[in-house]
C-alpha cells in the first residue's frame, strides 16, 4: 500500500497509472458525459486501479470524523497494548462492547468474542496534521490482531458544525441522501462483493420513511421538529439520533451524524475514501450549487421504486448497480474549483464498481 504526499499534485506522479491518461487528476471532467464506449474504456482501467492512501484531503477545514470499527476475534490485550504505546494513536481511541453480547464477556478477552473499537474525534487538516497517520496506525494495529466477519459492520460519524447553522443545509443532506441512498450502500459494501445479511437489522433503508417526511418539513421547521420527525431510529443507515440542537454549527465531539454501513473494513484506504465522499456530500449540501429540482427527481424516483417493498427486496434493490446514477452523484459532490476532482471521483469509482467480475456478477457487460 503506497503512503503519497497529496498536499500538491504532480502528474508525473500518476505516469504509470493508465486511467489517468483518460482522465487528468487535477482536472474536473463531467464523468457523467462518458459515452457508453467511453465508460466502457474507463471500467476496463478501473480495474487495475488501486487507491492510494493519502496524507491530506481537499475538504473544509472544519470537518471532523470518528469511524467506529467493528471486529471478532480480538485479541485486546496486544490492541490495547499497541495502542497506547504509539504516539500517534494515543489519546485518540475508545473501545466498547456489543449490547448483543452476554455480561461476562465484558471480562473475557479469549478469542471469539465481539468487540467493537471506537476512535475518537479525528480532525483532519483543522486541529491535527497527523489525522491520517493515526487512522492507517491504528487500522494497522486493529487489522493484526482481529478478523472480520457477517457480524461487523462500519459506523462513519461526522461533525455536524460541517453543515453550519442552517437548518436548510440539513434538510438539504437529508433530501441528498433520500435520492442517493442506494448508491451509498454500493459503495459501503467496500471491498466486499456483497453487503452482510445483518444489514436489513443493523443498517436499514431510510429513503422510503424519510421522503414523504421530508416534503412536510421546510427552513420554517424547527430544529426539533426536524429531528423528531426524521431521527426516530438509531438503527437506521442514517442517524441523527446524536444531534443536539443547541450545538447546531458549532463543534462539540457527540454533535455528530452517524452513517451505518452494511459492511466492516479494517483497511485504512477505504475509510478514508468513505470520509471523502461523506464530507463532499456534506458540503454540496450547503452549497449554492445544491440542486433541487434534480434531487426531488431522484428522491421521488427511488421512493417509487421502494415503497412497495419489504425489508429483504429494498436491500436487494441496493445491490443492483446503477452507473448512470453513481457518475451523476460523483459529479454532483465533486464540483468544487480546487485541483484534484477527477481523482476523487475515480477513488470514489472504484470503491463503487469494485471490478469488472464484480460488475459482470450484477449483469453490466
Amino acid at each position: 500500500m503506497r503512503k503519497m504526499n497529496l498536499t500538491t499534485f504532480d502528474n508525473n506522479m500518476y505516469s504509470n497509472d493508465a486511467i489517468f491518461k483518460m482522465f487528468n487528476p487535477n482536472g474536473n471532467d463531467s464523468f457523467s458525459d462518458m459515452s457508453k464506449k467511453e465508460l466502457r474504456e474507463f471500467l476496463l482501467l478501473l480495474d487495475d486501479y488501486l487507491i492510494d492512501f493519502r496524507d491530506r484531503l481537499i475538504i473544509e477545514n472544519n470537518s471532523t470524523f470518528s469511524p467506529e470499527i467493528e471486529c471478532v476475534d480480538a485479541n485486546f490485550v496486544r490492541i490495547k497494548e499497541e495502542l497506547n504505546s504509539s504516539n500517534n494513536c494515543l489519546g485518540h481511541w475508545d473501545w466498547s462492547y456489543e449490547d448483543t453480547l452476554p455480561k461476562e464477556a465484558k471480562y473475557d478477552y479469549i478469542d471469539n468474542k465481539e468487540y467493537e473499537l471506537t476512535s475518537r474525534e479525528f480532525t483532519p487538516i483543522l486541529l491535527s496534521n497527523s489525522t491520517w497517520d493515526v487512522l492507517y496506525e491504528m487500522c494497522s494495529i486493529i487489522n493484526k490482531y482481529s478478523n472480520l466477519d457477517d457480524n461487523c459492520g462500519l459506523h462513519m460519524n461526522y461533525g455536524e458544525q460541517i453543515l453550519g447553522d442552517d437548518k436548510k443545509s440539513l434538510l438539504n443532506l437529508c433530501r441528498f441522501i433520500t435520492g442517493f441512498e442506494d448508491i451509498m450502500f454500493g459503495y459501503g459494501t467496500r471491498e466486499f462483493d456483497e453487503m452482510r445479511y445483518l444489514s436489513r437489522a443493523y443498517a436499514y433503508p431510510v429513503a422510503s420513511k424519510w421522503y414523504p417526511k421530508l416534503r412536510c418539513l421546510n427552513e420554517n421547521s424547527t430544529y426539533e421538529k426536524i429531528l423528531h420527525d426524521l431521527g426516530e431510529s438509531k438503527i437506521n443507515s442514517i442517524s441523527l439520533l446524536k444531534l443536539k440542537p443547541r450545538y447546531i454549527g458549532r463543534f462539540f465531539k457527540d454533535n455528530v451524524l452517524e452513517y451505518r454501513f452494511n459492511n466492516a473494513s479494517t483497511n485504512p484506504v477505504i475509510i478514508q475514501n468513505i470520509a471523502n465522499i461523506e464530507i463532499h456530500g456534506m458540503m454540496y449540501a450547503k452549497s449554492d450549487m445544491f440542486d433541487e429540482g434534480l434531487i426531488d427527481y431522484y428522491m421521488k424516483d427511488l421512493y417509487d421504486n421502494m415503497r412497495w417493498r419489504n425489508m429483504c427486496t429494498r436491500i436487494d434493490y441496493y445491490t443492483e448497480l446503477r452507473e448512470e446514477k453513481f457518475l451523476r452523484f460523483i459529479d454532483l459532490i465533486f464540483s468544487s474549483d480546487n485541483k484534484g476532482c477527477n481523482l476523487d471521483k475515480i477513488n470514489a469509482s472504484k470503491q463503487y464498481f469494485k471490478s469488472m467480475d464484480y460488475i459482470k456478477s450484477k449483469g453490466i457487460k
